[in-house]
């Protein structure tokens, strides 16, 4: 239902705001709240947005966990995702692939 997204975009978009004051913007609330965020603007078929708060996500979760992390692969399939429904289907085969390799090294 559009409306209850609509909703629940602002409500992340209210928490991400006092995450950013509280914490700073490299603090895993900020990367889970953009993802949250991200997945909801896929959901809408805003993709642009998704791909743009999404590939946020991935930046913070590798400054946060290191770039050998279930928060980095899982980050990158959201990334692929975005790309996927946007048609990208190389970039987003490369992010599957990528996120695979990390959950298969863990």
């Amino acid at each position: 239902d559009q409306d209850r997204l609509d909703e629940a975009a602002e409500w992340m978009l209210e928490a991400l705001r006092i995450y950013r004051l509280v914490h700073g913007e490299s603090h895993e609330s900020v990367r889970a709240t953009l993802g949250t965020l991200g997945d909801i603007y896929r959901r809408q078929g805003k993709l642009e947005e998704a791909l743009k708060t999404q590939k946020q996500a991935l930046r913070i979760a590798r400054r946060v966990h290191g770039d050998e992390s279930k928060e980095v692969a899982n980050a990158l399939n959201n990334v692929a995702s975005s790309f996927e429904k946007q048609g990208f289907y190389d970039r987003s085969m490369e992010k599957y692939e990528e996120a695979h390799d990390i959950f298969r090294s863990l």
